[in-house]
């Protein structure tokens, strides 16, 4: 928008006379001009003008003129200063303070601003679109610009579960069992997923090691029904060449792992487990990191899925040694 040639536009400081003879505190004008549509907001006591906004809505844009602090403004007209409260979401009441042009200067624009019969109400519904339409270009924009710095990533190895099963978790193997006599009892281990049988000479097993009669994996002994699930979470690293030359992509996964309790021909062959990416650091040339994460809070409190930059550091985990060799070239194999 021109603002030197929207300031021509702007209407002369005082009311007309015609709008003048009213009761109410606010009033309205609005018109077209040329491709804008243009709101006069007069203040009925003192007879001046406040604010002139004019909506390009071919661009979805705005602009406001304040006349008493001779300035630019780019809120939405709930936001104006000596009208605050009177215009917005929530403000039911707004309606008797205001006065239009003509009854006929409601049903304008009805086109253009479509929803409720008010035409301040709509022009303020159609801005909160547009709001919240640019927000959401903006947003996709900057998921886009960190994807991209993510494009030399390479997916996950077909054996990294076995590497995970085999390492960050293999300390948390369990064999759910019950007894049938006092020397012998039947379970499932939750690591070959075989139903086996065996002997417990020392009678008690409960929170005790051993090892599974089928893959030889070192279990620990729980009775089925008698323990709550179990679930464990192990943060794993995997490397990759960065984008920029001689710099490295460290991906942090959260690997999570449950063992759900019950009776061994319901448990399944397998536990119920996932890997997720939880975020990404880059490394350049001089050591320098950034961090980006998969989700963030708000201000409003609410968690939302996407890359952010962040202060925070990663925590302790594990390393996928193969992603090391594949890794680290240049000034980095030193």
């Amino acid at each position: 928008m021109q603002k030197a040639e929207l300031t021509n536009y702007v209407p002369k400081n005082r009311i007309p006379a015609d709008l003048a003879a009213t009761e109410h505190s606010f009033t309205v004008s609005a018109q077209e001009w040329e491709y804008y549509f243009v709101l006069n907001v007069y203040q009925t006591n003192f007879g001046e003008l406040l604010y002139t906004t004019f909506l390009d809505q071919q661009h979805g844009d705005w602009i406001t003129w304040d006349v008493r602090n001779r300035k630019w403004l780019t809120c939405m007209v709930d936001k104006y200063q000596d009208c605050y409260g009177l215009v917005g979401e929530f403000a039911y009441y707004y309606k008797r303070n205001f006065r239009y042009q003509s009854d006929e200067a409601k049903d304008l624009w009805k086109d253009v601003f479509p929803g409720d019969k008010d035409l301040l109400r709509r022009i303020y519904q159609w801005q909160k679109a547009q709001r919240a339409e640019g927000a959401e270009l903006r947003y996709k924009r900057g998921q886009e610009k960190i994807e991209r710095l993510f494009e030399t990533c390479k997916p996950l190895p077909k054996d990294f579960e076995r590497w995970i099963s085999n390492n960050p978790m293999k300390k948390y193997r369990y064999m759910y069992y019950k007894k049938t006599d006092r020397t012998h009892y039947t379970g499932v281990c939750t690591h070959c997923g075989i139903t086996v049988y065996g002997d417990c000479k020392t009678g008690n097993l409960r929170d005790t090691r051993g090892r599974c009669p089928n893959c030889h994996s070192a279990v620990t002994f729980t009775p089925i029904g008698n323990t709550a699930a179990h679930d464990h979470v192990e943060w794993v690293y995997v490397l990759d060449q960065g984008k920029e030359p001689d710099s490295l992509i460290l991906s942090q996964y959260r690997v999570f792992w449950k063992f759900h309790r019950g009776d061994p021909r319901d448990l399944g062959n397998e536990p119920h487990h996932s890997v997720e990416l939880n975020g990404r650091c880059i490394i350049d040339r001089y050591g320098r990191t950034t961090y980006y994460f998969r989700e963030y809070t708000t201000v409003a409190g609410r968690i939302r899925k996407g890359w952010v930059e962040s202060d925070c550091s990663f925590r302790e985990g594990w390393v996928y040694k193969k992603s090391l060799s594949r890794s680290l070239t240049g000034r980095w194999e030193h």
